[in-house]
């Protein structure tokens, strides 16, 4: 008889959260709510003309107020505690450079043991940032760009209603089925640890359960496997999962899609050409590995030519390459600050840049995203209070990057270069998302600005982007670049970049540092950078005018479009698929509870028709699922330009009118 009850009470169970989680899957509607955003528009508008008013007053009022905190003379500044802070004979606020005062090369042992002490002698080294003696081949750029602040969508009032909706009944049926597997009343996926009597539990956290109750509701949408090159069209195996997505299994049937996920900006994810003969050709000569690190016996000619290469396509002096992207940041940082040591850091940056902070020791503080008044705020306030011992701080950096990966957002440069130059603090840029992508001549956001490059301290970015490789770099002044190379963890622990990654790489290089801007015939490399522009300018705008909630600047290739549920995120990636478009979303704890996302990356190799099918398919799931939030149907497209530029080399980056965009 109890068992006849429980056996009704668990099927009872399983029917009424199948209901809920169906709603919870699903949300609820925005057909009938789309004049929320054009509320919120209006708000948002007159607010900002609101503070920009109050703030023009109070300038005009107080016209010194932005420099009450340089109390002391040009060479000092006075801190909270009576304290004056020189300068040194660079201007420089900090008691130290960004190489810790060490100029001699060290193994890895003596590295490590006397890092402690590279603090204590921090003064002893001054990075001189005006040297002179840069590649003669870099063309400076005269006319700087100005920055326009992107409107950033508002999440409607239904839309949050609706998240929490989401969120509560998916932890609510999580908890009862927890403890009914708990119970044995439904058979259980998780690990279970087995002979740990008198242990503490290894996997009792929230982590698990979120994991196993949200997630992988969520995992079929993420983690597509490919079974060919990620260029303009791929090819996706599909899977067969099972109950609560906790295993899957290959069906045999492969679905070719049009690759709107990868960050293939420039389109070279290729398979065939003469860069990739030339990668064979490396492959059979030197082998696909050298076994070694950059410290030992893995520096080869391969990699110290690829190291000089990008050093000029940059623009600056010397650079290091890093076998690993992610370590580029998380291993080098620790070695240029520690204790003592005040880091600002955008809240948006990637979690290579929050590790290496965290590994450092420093002290971090976060400022609002692509917000200059309040990163202002935080350098003025902590140059009066200094340490929390009473000591001056020896170093401050600034931790920004290029492109925001989440938010398709680009860096406020020219503001980030006077704030720098006012207050002598340090920049370590990364440019994971923007080098290559970025620039009439594809070199980053120094190039889309119209920037210095040797205004930034520390350039990093990545190769995994528009290079289709693998690995990163650090570039800037040739001390700190040295200082680096015989202190960073990843010259002495991670094997060198292969030599086939390296002639990928080198081979784009040289059609970058071979573009010539002032002849009419173009290079492959020009022809897939103006098609970029084009692509990312249609999409975005096409988008806007479908009513859809776009996030970022409208010139960055990476395209977040707001749903802010997970349960139309995962339908709206569900059913692009069954259309034959490939895309990624990104969801809590990627990003904010309320800001699940769908991430479009635009590619050079995406063609017209491409892109218009893509732009079909999302109006008709988009009307479908309820996720155009913005009623405004009116925008006009700006016109497009014709283009006197004849392509010689790739003619099918152009349409037949040679429209193009600049």
């Amino acid at each position: 008889m109890f068992q006849s009850l429980g056996r009704l009470f668990v099927f009872c169970f399983k029917y009424v959260s199948s209901c809920f989680q169906l709603f919870a899957t699903f949300g609820c509607s925005a057909h009938h709510h789309q004049d929320y955003q054009q509320h919120n528009n209006n708000n948002q508008s007159s607010r900002s003309l609101t503070t920009n008013n109050s703030q023009q007053q109070q300038q005009q009022q107080n016209p010194n107020t932005v420099n009450t905190h340089n109390l002391g003379t040009n060479n000092s500044v006075i801190n909270s505690n009576g304290k004056v802070i020189h300068r040194n004979k660079n201007g420089h606020l900090m008691n130290g450079s960004l190489t810790n005062g060490y100029q001699q090369y060290y193994t890895a042992t003596s590295s490590i043991n006397k890092r402690s002490k590279s603090f204590q002698n921090a003064h002893t080294a001054i990075i001189n940032n005006n040297n002179n003696n840069y590649h003669k081949s870099v063309v400076r750029p005269i006319n700087q760009k100005q920055f326009n602040e992107p409107i950033r969508p508002t999440i409607p009032f239904h839309m949050l209603v609706s998240n929490y909706i989401c969120h509560g009944t998916l932890m609510l049926f999580g908890y009862m089925n927890d403890f009914l597997r708990k119970i044995g009343w439904i058979e259980s996926f998780e690990r279970v640890e087995k002979n740990r009597e008198g242990y503490t539990q290894l996997y009792n956290t929230f982590n698990p359960f979120y994991i196993r109750n949200i997630i992988l509701r969520l995992i079929n949408m993420w983690s597509h496997p490919i079974c060919s090159a990620p260029g303009g069209y791929t090819e996706i195996l599909e899977r067969e999962f099972g109950p609560y997505n906790a295993t899957w299994k290959y069906t045999g049937r492969k679905i070719k899609a049009i690759n709107m996920g990868s960050y293939d900006y420039l389109g070279h994810s290729e398979n065939k050409g003469p860069r990739i003969d030339s990668v064979i050709e490396t492959i059979n000569n030197v082998g696909v590995s050298v076994s070694s690190t950059p410290n030992e016996f893995g520096t080869t000619q391969i990699y110290r030519e690829l190291e000089t290469k990008v050093a000029k396509y940059l623009g600056v002096e010397d650079s290091v390459v890093i076998g690993m992207g992610f370590a580029t940041n998380s291993l080098s940082l620790p070695c240029l600050f520690g204790p003592g040591s005040l880091v600002i850091s955008d809240e948006c940056n990637h979690a290579s840049l929050a590790l290496g902070c965290k590994i450092s020791g420093a002290k971090v503080c976060v400022f609002k995203h692509n917000n200059m008044n309040h990163l202002e705020k935080i350098i003025t306030e902590s140059l009066l209070k200094g340490q929390p011992n009473g000591e001056q701080w020896r170093k401050i950096v600034i931790l920004i990057e290029g492109i925001y990966s989440m938010e398709g957002t680009i860096v406020n440069l020219p503001e980030i270069i006077r704030i720098k130059k006012k207050y002598r603090a340090y920049v370590y840029m990364d440019e994971a998302h923007s080098i290559g992508a970025m620039g009439s001549r594809g070199r980053g956001i120094c190039d889309y600005y119209g920037c210095d490059p040797r205004d930034i301290d520390i350039l990093m970015g990545t190769f995994t982007k528009s290079f289709a490789a693998a690995g990163g770099y650090i570039a800037g002044d040739k001390r700190i670049i040295n200082y680096i190379r015989t202190n960073s963890a990843s010259f002495f622990y991670g094997t060198t970049m292969a030599p086939p990654i390296c002639q990928q790489i080198s081979s784009i290089l040289d059609d970058f540092l071979s573009l010539n801007t002032d002849s009419n015939i173009k290079s492959p490399i020009q022809c897939r950078i103006f098609q970029l522009r084009k692509n990312v300018f249609r999409f975005r705008q096409k988008l806007k005018q479908l009513g859809f909630h776009i996030d970022g600047n409208n010139d960055s290739p990476v395209v977040p479009l707001m749903v802010y549920t997970p349960s139309h995120l995962k339908c709206l990636i569900s059913k692009l698929l069954e259309k034959g478009v490939a895309s990624t979303g990104a969801a809590f704890p990627v990003t904010s509870l309320t800001g699940p996302r769908a991430r479009f990356c635009l590619s050079a190799s995406h063609t017209d028709q491409m892109i218009d099918y893509a732009l079909k398919c999302l109006d008709e799931i988009g009307t479908e699922i309820g996720i155009k939030f913005d009623g405004n149907k009116n925008l006009k497209p700006s016109p497009s330009h014709k283009c006197s530029i004849k392509c010689q080399h790739q003619p099918e980056y152009f349409n037949g009118n040679g429209i193009a965009v600049f």
